[in-house]
């Protein structure tokens, strides 16, 4: 997968020396609870609508819409800049389903957005598959039923409050969707025939395109879960997790 620069507007990880309790809208669970799972997941559940405009009080950032200043995917023989980028849909995101190992301190959220679009400038230069593509201006990326799993391994740290706190270790994440439309203003300079064949090109082959372009696009929704997780975490010691 390609490193991606991401610069947010209005989030980012940042050291925090206070501490917080579990914001309101999170429902503690039992960490001894046999059903752990099912209470993980309908605590999400509750909680997620509350956070879809931000709480600067945990470091969360509005997600409707989530605003990326910039984010650059370099690689692959392609090099594809995003300025001023706007993410709608991801208010509309049904958490499916949590897994959470205390002991293997383990933990898996798998979760649905029906439709993710993203608006924003664009530059590119380079090779999509076999098609060179060059171009700036305007762009528009659609993912329909964008089914995702993030998965990350954590550690208990002791924090400058002197209270342990989640740190997250080596999050990743696994994708499919069920379609995807990409349109990109002004290729070529504005060429019309080379711009309406590269995207047919591109609708065509919209399995194979995902696979190149997928990544790095949901690596920005998989950067803002972990720092979503991990600010709420480095605020909240680990034993206000519970009940």
């Amino acid at each position: 997968m390609s490193k991606l620069l991401l610069v947010l507007v209005t989030a980012a990880v940042v050291s925090y020396s206070a501490t917080e309790k579990l914001p309101a809208y999170i429902t503690a669970c039992k960490e001894d609870d046999p059903n752990l799972n099912a209470c993980a997941l309908g605590s999400a559940k509750k909680a997620f609508p509350q956070m879809v405009n931000g709480d600067k009080k945990y470091g969360i950032p509005s997600l409707n819409p989530l605003v990326v200043e910039k984010a650059e995917i370099p690689g692959n023989g392609l090099d594809l800049t995003f300025m001023n980028a706007k993410l709608h849909g991801l208010p509309d995101t049904d958490i499916r389903d949590v897994k959470f190992d205390t002991t293997k301190q383990y933990l898996e959220v798998n979760f649905l957005i029906p439709h993710l679009y993203v608006d924003s400038d664009y530059k590119i230069d380079g090779k999509l598959l076999v098609v060179p593509l060059k171009g700036d201006g305007k762009t528009n990326i659609t993912l329909t039923d964008v089914d995702l799993t993030y998965k990350a391994n954590y550690l208990k740290e002791k924090a400058a409050d002197g209270e342990d706190h989640i740190k997250l270790q080596k999050p990743d994440f696994d994708f499919k969707v069920s379609r995807a439309y990409i349109r990109l203003e002004n290729l070529f300079n504005g060429d019309k025939a080379l711009s309406d064949a590269t995207h047919k090109f591109l609708d065509e082959n919209w399995e194979d395109v995902v696979k190149e372009l997928g990544p790095p696009i949901l690596e920005i929704v998989h950067q803002i879960s972990s720092n979503i997780l991990g600010n709420i975490a480095s605020r909240v010691p680990y034993k206000d997790f519970w009940a």
